[in-house]
């Protein structure tokens, strides 16, 4: 008979199926329009996460950052799509460290699932880094 545990117990390693193994990367001082492609070439998550030399974790760019500075409100309710998409890019920053979230909240595969779940709630996101003990990039959680 196999053994239950409780919901308390239970850690990311538990759940590693929902784990996207090596995400969206890039590194901090890249540009935006290899930002857009990075994001663009690989739809599983919404997010890209901002990598040092070693591939240790220290931001994120949400694709959402992305839309609100593509496609602001006013510029829906006032704008036809087509002249938004002739309209040179509405992104002032230049670099992706601009646009970063840093520090970004990552998991290791032992955090406990509460923490998670507190943690997405918090950040009202549903993506959360995986990293390991050195905060080298190894995944993604999506719930």
């Amino acid at each position: 008979m196999s053994e239950q545990r409780a919901l308390g117990d239970l850690t990311v390693a538990d759940i590693s199926h929902l784990v996207v193994e090596d995400p969206s990367r890039i590194g901090p001082d890249a540009n935006l329009h290899d930002l857009l492609e990075t994001m663009i070439a690989d739809l599983r998550t919404h997010n890209v996460y901002v990598v040092d030399a070693e591939q240790r974790l220290i931001g994120c760019v949400r694709m959402e950052r992305i839309v609100e500075q593509l496609f602001p409100l006013q510029a829906i309710v006032t704008s036809s799509f087509d002249e938004l998409l002739s309209e040179p890019t509405r992104l002032t920053a230049k670099s992706v460290r601009e646009l970063m979230i840093s520090p970004p909240p990552a998991m290791t595969m032992s955090t406990p699932l509460r923490r998670v779940a507190t943690t997405l709630m918090r950040e009202r996101t549903h993506e959360l880094a995986i990293v390991d003990d050195e905060r080298h990039l190894v995944g993604e959680i999506n719930m």
